[in-house]
């Protein structure tokens, strides 16, 4: 089986439960990228692509070995920022500053699912939880390596759509692990395949 990935950190708790708020306020019930339990996982991605089966424990040893021979990524928070168009449809990120240590981290997650070099994802590759259109999810999965990555990477935590909210933000987030997640619509993290405490 194949299956669309991403590597992502884990945010801490009070980064997550800020998420989540925001997330509530700023997408609809049934909107695919909503975060809370049962729904998409509060994160900060650092590489996607699509992986085989059978190629999953080779990648799970070389994240577990970034956490071992890494320390946990304290991160700055820039704030959250409206993104991909103007108003109630676009994106609402929380950016990240980009620091030494966190693009080490994005660049080893990219090396070790050799996400430049892995195949086109599918529908079939999605989480079960996807719905038609996918069209602009798979895209957005091809092209990671040359829209989000390398020089291009922008860290963020996708909290909804719109603009921002009154909510102020926490000053910094702690990454408290490394995982890896199977990607569902318009690229949320619908399940931990594996993961990794700092």
């Amino acid at each position: 089986m194949r299956r669309a990935v991403d590597v992502i950190l884990l945010p801490d708790e009070t980064t997550r439960r800020y998420a989540e708020r925001v997330s509530a306020q700023r997408t609809a019930p049934d909107d695919a990228q909503r975060l809370g339990p049962g729904r998409g996982i509060a994160h900060l991605s650092l590489a996607m692509g699509v992986l085989e089966d059978g190629d999953r424990l080779a990648v799970e040893a070389s994240l577990e070995r970034l956490v071992l021979e890494s320390p946990a990524p304290e991160l700055v928070i820039l704030g959250p920022v409206p993104r991909e168009g103007a108003g109630a449809s676009g994106s609402l990120w929380l950016a990240l500053e980009v620091t030494p240590g966190l693009r080490a981290l994005h660049d080893a997650a990219r090396a070790a699912i050799r996400a430049p070099t892995g195949p086109p994802p599918r529908p079939d590759d999605l989480h079960p939880s996807a719905r038609e259109p996918l069209a602009s999810t798979l895209d957005y999965i091809a092209r990671f390596e040359v829209d989000a990555a390398g020089a291009a990477f922008s860290p963020h935590v996708t909290l909804g759509r719109g603009t921002p909210t009154a909510d102020r933000p926490p000053a910094r987030m702690r990454a408290v692990g490394l995982a890896l997640a199977w990607l569902g619509e318009r690229c949320s993290c619908r399940e931990i395949l594996w993961r990794r405490d700092w």
